[in-house]
């Protein structure tokens, strides 16, 4: 008896660690080595550019006249949208303690706004690809398809990252979240990222 106790107490305090680590993991539970073209993709001012993933293309927000860089995947109902944040005075002075925590928040009170709904949050992501810190959540949109919000900050310039799908396969949603964590670490290294 005595014998089961302590192996009861042992695979509690195994489920306990285990849960504690992967709550504060710094680690992103989707891969960073999605494959890259030799393809760029620019906003509309052409302020910056990015390597496109490969089996993914560019597309022009007819619905926004944004600074941002909208992707697509062929045969996939998946997109990838990089929105530069620009910060006005007030928002800069306010975010400077915890910028991405800040900004984070920020996301979620405007993904609210837009969809005219509270959004469900079925997961947190803190993590670091290479050295630049990530903040990301997923959610479920009003149709339950699963989105990822991504924010990252590199040489003081603010991102929002988006990854939208309009489907519940698990493979294409890895698929797209690792093209998001990706082109997170592409940004950080490759040359072909300009500000």
């Amino acid at each position: 008896m005595n014998l089961n106790k302590r192996v009861l107490k042992a695979l509690l305090f195994a489920a306990l660690a285990a849960l504690l680590f992967s709550c504060s993991s710094s680690r992103s539970r989707y891969n960073f080595d999605f494959p890259f073209s030799d393809k760029l993709a620019y906003p509309s001012d052409s302020s910056f550019s990015v390597a496109i993933p490969q089996g993914w293309y560019q597309v022009e927000d007819n619905e926004c006249n944004c600074n941002n860089i909208l992707l697509m995947r062929n045969g996939l109902k998946a997109s990838l949208n990089l929105i530069p944040v620009a910060m006005d005075n007030v928002s800069a002075g306010r975010i400077e303690k915890e910028p991405l925590t800040d900004l984070i928040k920020y996301s979620k009170i405007i993904k609210s706004q837009k969809t005219g709904i509270s959004l469900r949050i079925i997961e947190k992501e803190n993590f670091k690809s290479d050295e630049i810190p990530v903040r990301a959540y997923k959610y479920l949109n009003s149709k339950g398809f699963e989105q990822r919000v991504v924010v990252f900050s590199i040489g003081g310039n603010y991102f929002e990252l988006n990854g939208n799908s309009a489907t519940t396969n698990k493979d294409v949603l890895n698929d797209l979240f690792a093209a998001q964590n990706s082109l997170i670490k592409m940004i950080g290294i490759n040359k072909h990222t300009k500000y």
